[in-house]
């Protein structure tokens, strides 16, 4: 779910994961509903923001226009019964999932939806 609108959570996801089911949700409704709250000073601005920024920098990644800056951010993976197959509470702004850790969860999650079927 981004706070994007939804053409620019279309192609964001397009881009970013392709064959996954993204959804818009600008109010941040949803973020909430899950526990994601405003972030504090340190939590958006602090030390280890900046580095995770540099990080992302050198391997090609950018940020895009800022819709909600004080969000703070977190991924979830829900099955296509509704289940959270995982959860992932960032510790800061910077703060995301390994892609083995997300790859590992819908791995998981479509296996769990399988032997459901």
């Amino acid at each position: 779910v981004t706070l994007g609108t939804p053409e620019e959570s279309l192609t964001f996801c397009a881009e970013r994961a392709p064959g996954v089911s993204c959804y818009s949700d600008p109010s941040a409704d949803s973020h909430h509903a899950f526990g994601l709250h405003r972030g504090s000073l340190a939590q958006m601005f602090g030390p280890d923001v900046w580095d995770a920024g540099v990080k992302a920098t050198a391997k090609g990644h950018f940020f895009g226009s800022l819709k909600n800056e004080w969000q703070m951010p977190g991924v979830f993976v829900v099955d296509a019964l509704g289940r959270i197959a995982f959860t992932y509470y960032s510790r800061h702004a910077g703060d995301y999932p390994t892609e083995q850790a997300l790859l590992k969860a819908l791995s998981a999650g479509s296996k769990t939806l399988d032997s459901a079927a």
